[in-house]
């Protein structure tokens, strides 16, 4: 990797394992030597013969077909030459921001790093620093770009990548993954899930973010403290929705217990994902027809934030820091 240069190289996350590893590819083969020319066959001339007697002579035989030369076989097309890379990857030092903490994720990503470091034919070093959470990384990152002292490589959503990537600050990562000697397969990129891959595309194709994982909205209802309630089923809609979680905030708000006052109803986490995830369920779309562009004017999408806006409101849902998960635990 270059010097801290505007240009970063980006991925959703583990490139240092996948992309940094496909630096380990097998060589490119050797183009297939042309096949030997075939032999013209040669056809000898006749010698000359005395004049013949006025003797009859028996008619001559018909000459023997002579079988046609074996056609060519053809020889496989060379070989794509390797991209020529803009660095010797000899020695490099590569910084690398990710958003895993400590404890679990932080221990196996610096394990895959380790393994990386220890193994690679190079010499390449990764240097894996905590940022906090996404938006921690994502106002360091926005400074870096600004000051020019950026990293090479850092985990982040693809939203935040394509914002980015559009700003001319992070690089395409096409010619690396498909690099015939460095990048990967044909094969091991069908091992990703498509919309994975493509969630990491541009409109014009280029691919600015590569997958480690792929996360998924859950809503986690506590069924035995709804009958507790009076409810004896899940809600079907928003009205039964608001009913249960205005009467689960109501109930934490009148019991013997101050610290769970203002919590019981739904916990409401901002972000586009967990909006998309009503309007998806109500089956709605928040793309246009084209799929090239958002239509926040979908009724879905509409009645998807009145909801949200109105649990808010009547005080029957609330916000956490960070992540809803500790508050579920």
């Amino acid at each position: 990797m270059s010097t801290k240069s505007i240009k970063i190289l980006l991925a959703l996350a583990v490139v240092t394992a996948m992309m940094l590893s496909a630096c380990g590819g097998a060589a490119t083969p050797a183009p297939a030597e042309p096949a030997a020319a075939t032999a013209t066959p040669i056809v000898e001339a006749a010698a000359p013969t005395d004049a013949p007697v006025a003797e009859a002579t028996e008619a001559p035989a018909a000459e023997e077909p002579t079988a046609a030369p074996a056609a060519e076989e053809p020889t496989e097309a060379p070989a794509e030459e390797a991209m020529t890379p803009e660095v010797d990857p000899t020695g490099q030092n590569i910084t690398f921001w990710h958003v895993w903490g400590t404890g679990g994720p932080s221990e196996a990503m610096q394990a895959i790093v380790d393994d990386f470091n220890a193994n690679n034919d190079w010499g390449i070093t990764v240097t894996a620093l905590d940022q906090g959470q996404y938006n921690d990384l994502e106002d360091a990152l926005n400074a870096a770009i600004q000051s020019g002292d950026v990293p090479d490589l850092v985990t982040g959503y693809t939203n935040a990548m394509a914002n980015w990537y559009a700003v001319d600050s992070i690089v395409d990562l096409t010619p690396y993954v498909n690099d015939p000697a460095l990048g990967l397969t044909a094969d091991e990129q069908s091992t990703f899930f498509q919309g994975s891959l493509d969630g990491g595309k541009a409109a014009d194709g280029s691919l600015f973010a590569f997958p480690i994982s792929q996360s998924e909205n859950v809503l986690f209802y506590n069924s035995g403290w709804a009958k507790e309630l009076g409810f004896e089923n899940a809600p079907t809609n928003y009205e039964e929705f608001k009913a249960q979680a205005c009467a689960a905030a109501e109930a934490n708000a009148n019991d013997d217990n101050p610290d769970n006052d203002g919590t019981g109803g739904l916990v409401l986490f901002a972000g586009a994902s967990n909006l998309a995830s009503f309007v998806f369920a109500n089956g709605g779309n928040m793309l246009n027809a084209a799929g090239d562009g958002y239509d926040f004017t979908d009724q879905t999408v509409v009645d998807a934030v009145t909801f949200l806006k109105d649990l808010w409101d009547s005080g029957c849902a609330f916000a956490t820091e960070s992540y809803p998960n500790p508050e579920f635990a």
